[in-house]
């Protein structure tokens, strides 16, 4: 778990380095050790997340935590960026939508509107069943924090995911 988190990050260190955001991971030091999840999609998750922070941070820092939860681990991903407001918290996970800052958009239109879906969808296959989300805290004016919770999943568990994402 802790190598999957530190190896995602570093794969956005550069980009972030790149525009003076200092990036900052912070790993319980009780964190499991062997903690049973589908890694490959929890790396997909994090970098969508870390790459929106780097990409609406001009300036100042964008930080994942992971903290133990019992048999659940809570991953959080927040900035100092731009900030956000409830009206736009709501369209996030809407596919091809455009989030307005200041009464304009603040991404042009290419490439932007899948992330945030697909991060959500592949959330609801590792979380428990009563956590299924991801929660935004937004707050105007500085950047808003991006937490989901995953569970320890046996190993049947897993080939279960499998199985549901190649049909």
């Amino acid at each position: 778990l802790k190598d999957t988190l530190q190896n995602t990050a570093q794969l956005v260190e550069l980009q972030a380095k790149k525009k003076g955001i200092e990036l900052i991971v912070e790993l319980d030091p009780n964190l499991p050790i062997n903690f049973c999840t589908d890694h490959v999609r929890l790396s997909q998750i994090v970098l969508n997340l870390l790459n929106n922070a780097i990409k609406f941070t001009k300036e100042g820092i964008v930080k994942l935590t992971a903290l133990p939860m019992n048999d659940w681990i809570k991953i959080s991903v927040e900035d100092s960026g731009i900030g956000m407001n409830q009206e736009s918290v709501q369209k996030l996970f809407s596919t091809y939508t455009q989030i307005e800052f200041e009464g304009r958009q603040i991404m042009n239109p290419n490439g932007v509107g899948l992330g945030l879906n697909i991060a959500s969808s592949l959330v609801d296959l590792l979380a428990p069943k009563t956590q299924k989300r991801i929660s935004v805290v937004p707050v105007p004016n500085q950047g808003p924090t991006f937490s989901f919770i995953i569970e320890n999943k046996e190993t049947q568990d897993l080939d279960d995911l499998s199985k549901t994402s190649s049909s």
